[in-house]
Protein backbone atom coordinates (compact mmCIF):
# COMPACT_ATOMS: atom_id res chain seq x y z
CA UNK A 1 0.00 0.00 0.00
CA UNK A 2 2.94 2.37 0.53
CA UNK A 3 3.75 2.23 -3.18
CA UNK A 4 0.39 3.67 -4.21
CA UNK A 5 1.14 7.34 -3.29
CA UNK A 6 4.55 7.10 -5.01
CA UNK A 7 2.97 5.66 -8.13
CA UNK A 8 0.26 8.33 -8.14
CA UNK A 9 2.87 11.06 -7.69
CA UNK A 10 4.92 9.66 -10.57
CA UNK A 11 1.86 9.49 -12.83
CA UNK A 12 0.89 13.05 -11.88
CA UNK A 13 4.41 14.27 -12.71
CA UNK A 14 4.31 12.52 -16.10
CA UNK A 15 0.93 14.10 -16.83
CA UNK A 16 2.12 17.59 -15.84
CA UNK A 17 5.29 17.28 -17.94
CA UNK A 18 3.29 15.95 -20.90
CA UNK A 19 0.86 18.88 -20.80
CA UNK A 20 3.77 21.33 -20.50
CA UNK A 21 5.58 19.79 -23.46
CA UNK A 22 2.45 19.65 -25.62
CA UNK A 23 1.67 23.30 -24.83
CA UNK A 24 5.22 24.50 -25.45
CA UNK A 25 5.69 22.52 -28.64
CA UNK A 26 2.34 23.30 -30.23
CA UNK A 27 3.50 26.67 -31.52
CA UNK A 28 6.92 25.63 -32.83
CA UNK A 29 7.45 25.24 -36.54
CA UNK A 30 10.32 24.53 -38.93
CA UNK A 31 12.06 27.39 -40.74
CA UNK A 32 10.26 29.09 -43.61
CA UNK A 33 10.60 27.59 -47.09
CA UNK A 34 11.66 29.80 -50.01
CA UNK A 35 8.89 30.95 -52.33
CA UNK A 36 7.53 27.99 -54.27
CA UNK A 37 5.45 28.04 -57.46
CA UNK A 38 1.71 27.58 -56.94
CA UNK A 39 0.12 24.24 -57.81
CA UNK A 40 -2.21 25.16 -60.64
CA UNK A 41 -5.55 23.84 -61.80
CA UNK A 42 -5.05 20.46 -63.49
CA UNK A 43 -1.50 20.09 -62.12
CA UNK A 44 -0.61 17.33 -59.69
CA UNK A 45 2.36 16.47 -57.52
CA UNK A 46 3.17 13.61 -55.14
CA UNK A 47 4.97 14.05 -51.82
CA UNK A 48 6.24 11.52 -49.29
CA UNK A 49 4.86 12.06 -45.79
CA UNK A 50 7.00 10.48 -43.08
CA UNK A 51 5.46 9.30 -39.80
CA UNK A 52 8.25 10.59 -37.51
CA UNK A 53 8.51 14.35 -38.24
CA UNK A 54 6.08 16.54 -36.33
CA UNK A 55 5.64 18.52 -39.55
CA UNK A 56 6.36 17.38 -43.11
CA UNK A 57 7.31 20.04 -45.64
CA UNK A 58 5.78 19.12 -48.99
CA UNK A 59 7.07 21.87 -51.25
CA UNK A 60 3.48 22.19 -52.52
CA UNK A 61 2.28 25.79 -52.56
CA UNK A 62 -1.47 26.34 -52.57
CA UNK A 63 -3.33 29.35 -53.97
CA UNK A 64 -6.17 30.90 -51.97
CA UNK A 65 -9.61 30.02 -53.38
CA UNK A 66 -8.32 27.13 -55.53
CA UNK A 67 -9.92 23.69 -55.11
CA UNK A 68 -7.54 20.79 -54.52
CA UNK A 69 -7.97 17.03 -54.24
CA UNK A 70 -5.68 14.97 -51.99
CA UNK A 71 -5.32 11.20 -52.18
CA UNK A 72 -2.96 9.17 -49.99
CA UNK A 73 -1.83 5.58 -49.67
CA UNK A 74 0.84 3.67 -47.81
CA UNK A 75 1.66 2.43 -44.34
CA UNK A 76 3.08 4.04 -41.25
CA UNK A 77 3.63 2.57 -37.81
CA UNK A 78 3.08 3.81 -34.27
CA UNK A 79 5.39 1.40 -32.44
CA UNK A 80 3.62 -1.94 -33.11
CA UNK A 81 0.38 -0.47 -34.54
CA UNK A 82 0.06 -0.42 -38.34
CA UNK A 83 -1.92 2.43 -39.92
CA UNK A 84 -3.02 3.58 -43.34
CA UNK A 85 -3.72 7.29 -44.02
CA UNK A 86 -7.19 7.00 -42.40
CA UNK A 87 -5.54 5.98 -39.12
CA UNK A 88 -7.40 3.90 -36.53
CA UNK A 89 -9.35 4.43 -33.32
CA UNK A 90 -7.65 3.58 -30.03
CA UNK A 91 -6.60 -0.07 -29.96
CA UNK A 92 -5.74 -0.28 -26.26
CA UNK A 93 -6.63 1.20 -22.89
CA UNK A 94 -3.36 3.16 -22.84
CA UNK A 95 -4.16 4.78 -26.19
CA UNK A 96 -7.69 5.64 -25.02
CA UNK A 97 -6.18 7.36 -21.98
CA UNK A 98 -4.06 9.60 -24.27
CA UNK A 99 -6.72 10.58 -26.81
CA UNK A 100 -7.05 14.02 -25.19
CA UNK A 101 -3.41 14.75 -26.09
CA UNK A 102 -3.57 13.94 -29.82
CA UNK A 103 -2.86 16.95 -31.99
CA UNK A 104 -6.36 16.62 -33.44
CA UNK A 105 -7.99 14.92 -30.49
CA UNK A 106 -11.24 13.94 -32.23
CA UNK A 107 -9.53 12.31 -35.22
CA UNK A 108 -8.07 8.79 -35.42
CA UNK A 109 -4.55 7.99 -34.34
CA UNK A 110 -2.25 8.45 -37.34
CA UNK A 111 -4.87 9.95 -39.61
CA UNK A 112 -3.20 12.12 -42.25
CA UNK A 113 -3.66 15.75 -41.23
CA UNK A 114 -2.77 18.73 -43.44
CA UNK A 115 -2.43 22.45 -42.78
CA UNK A 116 -0.96 25.50 -44.43
CA UNK A 117 2.41 26.86 -43.32
CA UNK A 118 2.59 24.74 -40.13
CA UNK A 119 -0.40 26.63 -38.74
CA UNK A 120 -2.58 24.50 -36.45
CA UNK A 121 -5.45 26.94 -37.02
CA UNK A 122 -5.61 25.81 -40.66
CA UNK A 123 -5.27 22.07 -39.92
CA UNK A 124 -7.84 19.71 -41.42
CA UNK A 125 -8.19 15.90 -41.50
CA UNK A 126 -7.52 14.19 -44.83
CA UNK A 127 -7.16 10.44 -44.44
CA UNK A 128 -7.15 8.61 -47.81
CA UNK A 129 -9.01 11.33 -49.70
CA UNK A 130 -10.26 14.86 -49.31
CA UNK A 131 -11.21 17.73 -51.57
CA UNK A 132 -10.89 21.25 -50.16
CA UNK A 133 -10.54 24.92 -51.06
CA UNK A 134 -7.33 26.61 -49.91
CA UNK A 135 -8.15 29.24 -47.29
CA UNK A 136 -5.02 31.27 -48.09
CA UNK A 137 -1.81 31.19 -50.09
CA UNK A 138 0.81 28.95 -48.47
CA UNK A 139 2.71 25.68 -48.37
CA UNK A 140 0.80 22.48 -47.66
CA UNK A 141 2.30 20.87 -44.54
CA UNK A 142 1.28 17.52 -43.05
CA UNK A 143 1.61 15.15 -40.11
CA UNK A 144 0.43 11.83 -38.71
CA UNK A 145 -2.06 12.52 -35.88
CA UNK A 146 -0.21 11.56 -32.70
CA UNK A 147 0.73 12.97 -29.30
CA UNK A 148 3.33 15.72 -29.79
CA UNK A 149 5.96 14.07 -27.56
CA UNK A 150 5.51 10.55 -29.02
CA UNK A 151 6.77 10.93 -32.59
CA UNK A 152 10.06 9.26 -31.65
CA UNK A 153 8.54 5.75 -32.04
CA UNK A 154 6.90 6.38 -35.43
CA UNK A 155 8.15 4.82 -38.67
CA UNK A 156 7.05 4.42 -42.27
CA UNK A 157 5.68 6.79 -44.87
CA UNK A 158 2.73 7.38 -47.12
CA UNK A 159 2.53 8.83 -50.62
CA UNK A 160 0.22 11.82 -50.91
CA UNK A 161 -0.86 13.22 -54.29
CA UNK A 162 -2.31 16.70 -54.52
CA UNK A 163 -4.12 17.82 -57.65
CA UNK A 164 -5.48 21.23 -58.58
CA UNK A 165 -9.13 20.67 -59.56
CA UNK A 166 -10.07 22.43 -62.83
Amino acid sequence: MKRCPVLLAALALILILSVALVTAAASSKPPEMPDLPFLGSGDSVTATIQARPRWNCTGIRLKKGTTYSITAEGTWWDAKYKHDPDGHPSQSTILRMWEWARRMRHENWFKLICAQDYDNQTAFPVGRHRQFVAARDGELTCFANDVWIMYWNNTGCIQMTVKGVP
